[in-house]
């Protein structure tokens, strides 16, 4: 049976975000070396709902998605805190980032990312984590100043709560 019009069900909770990888490289800075760190990280929303309440069949724009979001610096500079960037576009809506300072800052394993996702439509989300080495992140320095530091294995995905900040509702 088709339905003619959408029909609201209930209020849903909301299914964390999922950070399936995230890595953090700075080269050693020595001449003929990348000058240039960088952090590259997948994050998915597996909700198919473009709000608290779940409409079914669901509107256009209401599928999860999935988005890479990368930052680069220089690598004696400072790194992206607080500018909000652009992850790549999805179909059902834009993803973007910031680069937080922790309480003990370190650009590559210890640092604040907070995400906010706008499906179209109108519904913006908006959620936060904090990275750090040991805890969630794994790696390691070498002596010549090359720097690698990812998502550890066994949290993956890693979950981030997020949060309805505009309804369409």
């Amino acid at each position: 049976m088709a339905l003619s019009s959408p029909l609201l069900i209930h209020e849903a909770v909301l299914k964390p975000w999922e950070v399936s990888s995230l890595t953090t490289v700075a080269p050693s800075g020595r001449p003929g070396s990348l000058m240039t760190s960088y952090l590259n990280l997948t994050i998915t929303d597996p909700n198919n709902h473009i709000s608290k309440a779940v409409l079914i069949p669901p509107p256009e724009g209401s599928s999860p998605t999935t988005a890479n979001c990368s930052a680069a610096w220089p690598v004696f500079g400072t790194p992206p805190y607080d500018q909000v960037l652009n992850c790549t576009e999805t179909p059902v809506g834009s993803w973007t980032f910031a680069m937080l300072k922790s309480e003990t800052p370190n650009d590559l394993w210890d640092f604040i990312l907070r995400f906010t996702f706008a499906r179209k439509g109108g519904a913006t989300f908006v959620g936060s984590a904090h990275f750090y080495a040991q805890v969630n992140l794994q790696g390691t320095c070498s002596a010549s100043g090359f720097c690698a530091f990812r998502l550890r294995d066994e949290l993956k995905p890693f979950y981030i709560n997020q949060t309805l900040v505009k309804s369409l509702y």
